[in-house]
């Protein structure tokens, strides 16, 4: 069985999110660039598929936990970055 980590890009990407109804539709896009669907984004996150839909979506808003397990599975850090 391929480890669907294998999948995900490594190049140097900074994806800066402004405003929380951008972060769902950030996080399909890469997701889907990463050649995932959906079950495989909740199996390396360890989240239910639904929640990644609903996250997806924006219908739902991830607490910092999940954010942080669902942005390290596509191979990304969060980092906070002061205004300028």
């Amino acid at each position: 069985m391929t480890d669907l980590r294998d999948q995900i890009p490594t190049d140097n990407c900074v994806i800066r999110i402004v405003n929380g109804n951008h972060l769902g539709p950030a996080l399909r896009d890469i997701r889907r660039g990463a050649g995932l669907t959906q079950a495989d984004l909740s199996a390396l996150a360890g989240i239910k598929q639904p929640s990644v839909s609903a996250h997806e979506r924006s219908c739902t808003t991830p607490d910092v936990r999940t954010l942080l397990r669902v942005v390290n599975a596509l191979g990304y850090d969060l980092a906070l970055v002061k205004k300028r």
